[in-house]
């Protein structure tokens, strides 16, 4: 099994969906891609990778702030020792919770396994909100089921 000779070498940048990982020789991957990888989930990573590109569009103003805290700030974390170093979400993380919101709030994803996307969301910081109409729904959708359990 190969990488994509202009695979990344940073666990922090975005894949071109081109470039993933491939279970297989390079070699086949031009023949044999679509019987090795899910078609939908190659679809859902390129329509993810687009939306991302495009600024998130059709999403929400508060979800859009939500990514851009998550993924284009700053966050430091205290170690042991009491020092700060900066944090960073790896990409597979920062693709898993754009997915699920992409799903949620773009395509309108909605059945009874959606709780279970929701659980996605409860490592993840959560900035403070000014009031409760600049929550996100999946927000609020999490912090209901945290109420519920």
């Amino acid at each position: 099994m190969a990488l994509h000779p202009e695979f990344p070498t940073s666990p922090y940048e975005p894949l071109v969906p081109e470039q993933r990982w491939f279970p297989a020789d390079e070699a086949l991957r031009a023949t044999s891609f679509e019987k090795l990888v899910a078609p939908l989930v190659a679809q859902i990573r390129q329509e993810v990778f687009n939306w991302r590109s495009m600024g998130y569009a059709s999403a929400s103003p508060t979800t859009k702030a939500l990514l851009n805290w998550w993924f284009a700030r700053e966050h430091l974390v205290e170690d042991a020792s009491g020092r700060f170093s900066a944090f960073r979400y790896y990409f597979a993380q920062r693709e898993a919770v754009e997915t699920a919101i992409w799903l949620h709030e773009v395509r309108k994803a909605r059945d009874k396994s959606a709780r279970r996307c929701v659980k996605l969301f409860s490592c993840i910081p959560k900035p403070p909100f000014e009031n409760s109409s600049q929550t996100p729904s999946f927000v609020k959708t999490y912090r209901l089921l945290e109420v519920v359990r």
